[in-house]
């Protein structure tokens, strides 16, 4: 794992044009956050996030519904999240995106979303429509106009390029106005477009900025400016617009929104202000709502002011100008970090909205079931059981009753210091890695009274935990990989460890291989057979920066940041090769497998894959029969694993037994899902000796031989 991105990388996709390589398909996505921009048609509220279209139903206004989503493709990643825009005309949503161009979305039937239209451009700024045409501000590339009559084939116009940056438009009668920069500065410009095929400007004048939204009311233009607030020109004279009136905002301006007398401001880190256009040279503060994150827009229907504010859309009463009050929210859960999927559940880690929990037994359609409030930030996540152990980033470890997913309840929340980020579960213990203490084992045997048993400080900022047998394996920031002697709880010791060459950030532990996802070094697979001597035997390259790594199988399923999922196979590790990838919305934070279904912490949402049919005989741990694998290592002292195989969800029982045949330990007992599954037998306080081990599946039944060595 790793500490929150201070920028966002996004990309869109969409299911019925999927980004992948073979192997992996998309299935579903939800949670989804990041929100750009909205816009209010009838009852609905029309907005753009990172993963596409949203529609909510606004039938009740403070307490809208999902109507529908629509993932969408051809969205390259961009970090100018406020050049992401919505306008909605008619029965179409027109959705810009800087890098890839303008898609055109038919929303006749808001339950049911169909793209119609993609246009591939670049340096896309800003868009109006207006009629049967669409406006395009390009960044030096001028102006784009389509004749969009018919949507599902738009025909440019012309495009009048006069060599400078066209930021923000608005069009009214014959009439386009423009922020635009030049080799001049920042200035204000209106264009003549009574001829469509012969734009030509007739009058300018010079502005504060230029990256604002534009509204224009009452001949007054209002020009939104992440430095001042906003700007009041006189345009009654379209020939000599001139500076007229600025209200001094306490924040960024982003989007404004005029009605009546009032502008609505979305203000970034302050929220919503109301503004008192009455005499617009003279724009005076009315009232100020503030919302939970940063507000990118901001528009205005009846009584309520509709508010994209990063993770979730604000809705505020706006009835009383002076007094404008929170009204109701839909979403906020915030950045997605982790995922667990156990039994029919998927256990999701969010930055805003703690612990959050989706019934996944149609993975399509993913339900959410429940959840908890966490005191500052989840991050990381451990299921065992009926308790989620969930590390709270601010300075908690948070153990939940996850028994009932409809009712959750914390039973105890245990203060760790700054910055808990990484978690396993073991036994009777939790590995935390914090960036304060390091690595702090808790006994979690009474689960209402979690007690710290040790701390164990390393250099460098640990970041994420695995454990297998009596060794924990850490790994840091400074890129070393830890490698801990846990056999006594109360007093770990560093064995060993191996210096990666980058920032080792995620960590999976499968038999004698720890594989580790090591940033812009990708995946690095190191040979533990030997713990306190770590080394290294492998390594793949991947695309991104490797955050978080899964193994299932003879797979591995690397979480590759902005380059999405990487399948990798691992069959033999000196040589891993790229079998399959899937380049996600997002970033791909943590990655975890179940069955066929690849679940993905992609930050902006959570992403549902599936491994699709291919000519392979197993993929991605999907086996073909029922198998049993030698364990390893073999001869051992004392731990060793053993793997196994089942191509359908399976009542099994996994035992061990000596060379008389006697019962020596039960490890499995109970129905598991599909996939291959491996589990560790601890033999200390066993004799050196040949042992059996035995797995019974129905009607198939297999035994293999190991050795003890003491």
């Amino acid at each position: 794992m790793k500490f929150r991105k201070l920028s966002w990388i996004l990309v869109l996709l969409l299911a019925g044009s999927l980004h992948a390589q073979q192997n992996i398909e998309f299935v579903s996505s939800s949670l989804w956050t990041q929100v750009y921009d909205t816009e209010i048609s009838g009852n609905y509220a029309y907005s753009l996030y990172a993963n596409g279209l949203q529609i909510l139903n606004l039938s009740n206004p403070t307490s809208p519904t999902l109507e529908s989503q629509l993932s969408l493709p051809y969205f390259s990643n961009t970090i100018s999240i406020d050049r992401n825009k919505i306008k909605v005309s008619g029965n179409y949503a027109y959705l810009l995106n800087v890098w890839t161009g303008l898609c055109i979305v038919d929303i006749s039937n808001p339950s049911a979303p169909v793209l119609t239209y993609h246009y591939e451009v670049s340096d896309l700024l800003d868009a109006y429509i207006e009629g049967d045409y669409a406006f395009l501000a390009r960044n030096g590339y001028g102006l784009d106009i389509l004749d969009i009559s018919n949507p599902s084939s738009p025909i440019l116009v012309t495009n009048y390029n006069p060599g400078d940056c066209f930021s923000e438009i608005y069009v009214s009668g014959n009439y386009l106005y423009a922020n635009i920069y030049s080799g001049l500065g920042s200035m204000f410009e209106v264009i003549n477009i009574e001829d469509l095929s012969y734009p030509y400007p007739i009058g300018f004048c010079n502005i504060w900025a230029y990256n604002g939204d534009i509204d224009i009311a009452g001949g007054y233009a209002y020009l939104a400016t992440e430095e001042v607030g906003f700007e009041v020109l006189d345009v009654s004279e379209p020939t000599h617009p001139y500076f007229v009136g600025l209200y001094r905002a306490t924040d960024g301006t982003y989007g404004i929104h005029v009605a009546g007398n009032y502008a609505y401001l979305s203000t970034y880190h302050s929220g919503l202000d109301i503004v008192d256009i009455s005499d617009p040279l003279n724009p005076i503060i009315a009232g100020n709502c503030d919302t939970p994150n940063n507000s990118e827009d901001v528009v205005v229907n009846g009584d309520y002011a509709y508010i994209s504010d990063e993770s979730s859309i604000q809705i505020v009463n706006v009835s009383n100008p002076a007094s404008p009050s929170a009204a109701g929210s839909y979403g906020g859960a915030g950045e997605i970090y982790d995922v667990i999927v156990s039994g029919s559940y998927a256990y999701v880690a969010t930055w805003l909205g703690g612990l959050r929990m989706l019934d996944v037994r149609n993975p399509s359609a993913p339900v959410p079931v429940g959840g908890r409030g966490t005191e500052y930030k989840a991050y990381n996540i451990a299921v065992r059981g009926s308790y989620a152990y969930v590390t709270d980033y601010g300075m908690y470890l948070q153990i939940i009753d996850i028994s009932n997913p409809n009712i959750t309840d914390t039973i105890s929340n245990l203060y760790l210091g700054e910055f808990p980020t990484g978690i396993t579960v073991s036994g009777d213990y939790a590995y935390v890695v914090n960036v304060e203490q390091g690595l702090q084992i808790i006994n979690i045997s009474v689960p209402e009274n979690p007690i710290i048993s040790s701390a164990l400080t390393v250099q460098g900022t640990p970041i994420d935990v695995a454990v297998s047998g009596n060794y924990a394996f850490l790994t840091s920031f400074g890129g070393k990989v830890y490698v801990v002697n846990i056999s006594n709880p109360t007093s770990p010791v560093v064995a060993g460890f191996y210096q990666s060459s980058d920032q080792a950030e995620g960590i999976y532990v499968s038999g004698s291989y720890a594989y580790v996802a090591d940033n812009e070094a990708g995946l690095l697979i190191i040979s533990v057979a030997d713990p306190p001597h770590p080394v290294l035997v492998g390594s793949y390259d991947s695309p991104g920066t490797a955050q978080g790594v899964y193994i299932s199988g003879h797979y591995a399923y690397l979480a590759d940041g902005t380059s999405g999922i990487e399948m990798i196979n691992i069959s033999n590790p000196a040589n891993p090769q790229l079998v399959g990838s899937y380049d996600t919305p997002g970033t791909a934070w943590s990655v975890y497998v179940d069955g066929e279904y690849i679940y993905v912490a992609d930050i902006g949402s959570l992403i549902i894959l599936r491994l699709a049919p291919t000519g392979l005989e197993e993929v991605g741990g999907l086996p073909g029969e029922y198998s049993l694998s030698q364990n390893y290592p073999n001869p051992f002292n004392p731990t060793t694993t053993i793997e196994y195989s089942l191509p359908s969800a399976s009542e099994v029982t996994l035992e061990v037994f000596d060379i008389l045949g006697r019962n020596v330990d039960l490890l499995v007992s109970g129905k598991l899902e599909a996939g291959r599954h491996t589990i560790v037998w601890d033999g200390k306080g066993n004799p050196s000796g040949i042992y059996f081990y035995r797995i019974q599946v129905g009607d198939y039944s297999e035994t293999n031989k190991m050795v003890l060595i003491k």
